[in-house]
């Protein structure tokens, strides 16, 4: 048997492995999902709470990160310096395969150029939204309610659990 194919079987199983560990670990969090919402779970306002913020959250990384995306073009050409330079870097870039070299290289110039697009895109997104300032909204007032959930469950009295 040839090398390579013992390889490309490996190879192969481990992909088949992950997928299933994948697959597994995404219907355990389903059926998770499922259980904690029929037992009223999600309906708990702090619990309401973290989710929008977990939302807003991902909404905020996804949505730049798309943004910073579009903006960046990578040629072949710069793929292939970048590689180079990297070669001549290192002994184990220089016995890297050239797909994943290119990959290497493609993927620190997209780092690097998303370092200079960042800002640009930041001051973007804060053009595109009108804050209107509201007179009576009070701010001391709002960070001392109680019913914010974060300070709602600081504030809560201890209770005595040796008895």
């Amino acid at each position: 048997m040839h090398f390579g194919s013992v390889i490309g079987k490996q190879s192969h199983l481990q992909t088949n492995n992950l997928a299933s560990y994948f697959y597994e670990t995404y219907r355990q969090m389903i059926m998770t999902r499922i259980v904690a919402e029929k037992s009223g779970f999600t309906s708990q306002p702090h619990i309401k709470a973290i989710l929008d913020q977990m939302q807003t959250q991902a909404i905020n990384s996804l949505y730049i990160q798309e943004q910073v995306e579009k903006k960046i073009k990578i040629t072949d050409e710069e793929a292939k310096a970048e590689c180079e330079y990297i070669r001549s870097q290192s002994r184990e870039a220089a016995a890297l395969p050239v797909d994943r070299c290119l990959l290497i290289g493609r993927g620190r110039l997209k780092q690097a150029r998303s370092q200079e697009v960042l800002p640009k895109v930041m001051e973007r997104i804060k053009e595109g939204v009108t804050i209107k300032h509201n007179e009576k909204f009070d701010l001391e007032a709002f960070l001392n309610d109680k019913n914010i959930p974060s300070k709602a469950n600081d504030e809560e009295p201890k209770k005595d659990e040796s008895k």
